[in-house]
């Protein structure tokens, strides 16, 4: 059997130690939807998305509808009745079989599943081809309910820019959740959950950001792309008001020699530095509570 994994993944994997766990736990990893993703899907109000723009950048981005806007067509194939609002940069018409990274998540019970493959779009419909298909862990998910689910019918124009706000940085640094895409040549697009307690997520005093890489899976799918493509995209949402904050830059992976205990739990951290940023007043028209925050946050040290 030929290993799920690309050189990327693979590398990681080997430096980190983990490359016979990694085998293992790849097994998991298959050209089809998991049992029972079908139901899975058609109740989420909300998925999210990796992908390039035109000018070849990655983004993380959120598909929104009514429970139903996801379907699940057959074992390789899901639709997806939802376009992305104007102002979203994969809202332009993306090539066919354009590379495309989506993850599925409930955060009210921390269940979720990640797929990747190849997106088209047909009228107001996006058919996804899978070449992955995975679950995942519900480490570091912070549980939320959905508590008000409206369509806004004037979604306010988003503002772009080069570097972040003080608003910004304020909704980075309280933040206990966000998402990043990443891409790897010939292997196509990821979108993954990351979490922590708020301040798991450091902004530098030039605009870039650090977060510690957390105990997972040690399948290294993020770090592994990023270690052929420091292409990325980062997804922030404010919980109570439906604000997004979008980010595409570059990120890197760094280990420490030294202790783990004095650098965070796996000696790993990544920086991103962002080029461009888009901010979208109410573009998610969900509320979230939250219940709970994930019993797996470590406890992080001050920067």
């Amino acid at each position: 059997m030929s290993s799920p994994f690309h050189e990327g993944e693979l590398a990681v994997q080997e430096r980190a130690g983990v490359s016979e766990q990694a085998q293992k736990v790849g097994r998991i990893i298959h050209a089809h939807l998991p049992d029972g993703a079908g139901g899975f899907l058609a109740n989420l109000p909300i998925l999210f998305r990796g992908g390039l723009d035109h000018d070849g950048d990655v983004w993380a981005s959120a598909l929104t509808g009514n429970p139903g806007f996801i379907s699940a067509q057959d074992a390789r194939t899901v639709t997806v009745d939802a376009n992305p609002l104007p102002d979203d940069p994969l809202a332009v018409s993306s090539p066919a079989e354009a590379p495309a990274g989506f993850l599925a998540i409930n955060l009210a019970n921390r269940q979720r599943f990640r797929f990747n493959g190849r997106a088209s779009r047909r009228d107001e419909t996006l058919y996804i081809q899978i070449d992955q298909a995975y679950g995942n862990c519900p480490k570091y998910i912070q549980r939320r309910e959905v508590v008000v689910h409206d369509r806004f019918p004037d979604v306010a124009p988003a503002s772009t820019d080069t570097a972040l706000s003080n608003a910004d940085i304020q909704l980075i640094r309280r933040a206990d959740t966000f998402f990043i895409a990443t891409h790897a040549k010939d292997r196509g697009v990821d979108v993954s959950h990351r979490g922590g307690v708020p301040g798991f997520v450091r902004v530098a005093r030039g605009g870039s950001l650090t977060f510690n890489d957390y105990p997972g899976n040690n399948m290294f799918q993020t770090l592994g792309n990023l270690a052929t493509d420091p292409r990325a995209g980062l997804l922030f949402i404010d919980f109570d008001t439906g604000d997004t904050l979008q980010l595409t830059g570059r990120a890197e992976t760094h280990w420490t020699s030294g202790s783990t205990a004095e650098f965070n739990q796996t000696g790993r951290s990544v920086t991103f530095a962002p080029q461009k940023i888009i901010r979208t007043p109410h573009a998610v028209p969900l509320r979230w509570v939250l219940k709970e925050y994930s019993p797996y946050n470590p406890e992080e040290k001050s920067a």
